[in-house]
């Protein structure tokens, strides 16, 4: 049976790792044959492919009419702002998100890269909570409390 980590935080309260709960599990009788990880690789330098970012503007894209074409400051460390075209409608300019650049592994596997939408280049990825692996389904991009740092 596969337990999700955030499920047993709902019933015990647990600041420390996984690997830590899941010997302590294993010592109490439930047996823990393994541990998954879901989401993107953890290795820091995939890690450190996913930023806050602040969005500056968000317009509709030239040449197709349920996307936007958004510049997104993701901090001076990782390039400063970015074009980015994205689908989602959930966020106006102003809001905090979070962001992977060039070169992410995402939950799904994907290496995210430079790439030309409907004409236009974009640098970046704005994420849902799905993409993060942190939901099943999300209906758009994951807004981030706005005393973030742009750049983290």
């Amino acid at each position: 049976m596969r337990v999700p980590v955030r499920w047993l935080k709902e019933y015990v309260a647990w600041d420390g790792s996984v690997e830590d709960l899941a010997e302590l599990l294993s010592m109490s009788g439930s047996e823990v044959e393994s541990i998954d990880w879901v989401g993107a690789p953890r290795d820091a330098n995939n890690l450190a492919r996913f930023v806050v970012g602040k969005v500056l503007t968000r317009e509709r894209h030239p040449n197709a009419d349920k996307l936007n074409l958004c510049s997104v400051d993701v901090g001076a460390a990782h390039g400063g702002v970015r074009q980015i075209v994205c689908g989602a409608h959930n966020f106006e300019a102003g809001d905090v998100v979070a962001v992977s650049l060039t070169g992410a592994v995402l939950e799904n596997g994907l290496k995210l890269r430079k790439a030309a939408i409907r004409g236009i280049e974009s640098d970046g990825m704005m994420l849902s909570e799905q993409e993060l692996g942190y939901e099943l389904e999300s209906p758009g991009i994951a807004i981030l409390p706005p005393d973030l740092p742009v750049g983290a």
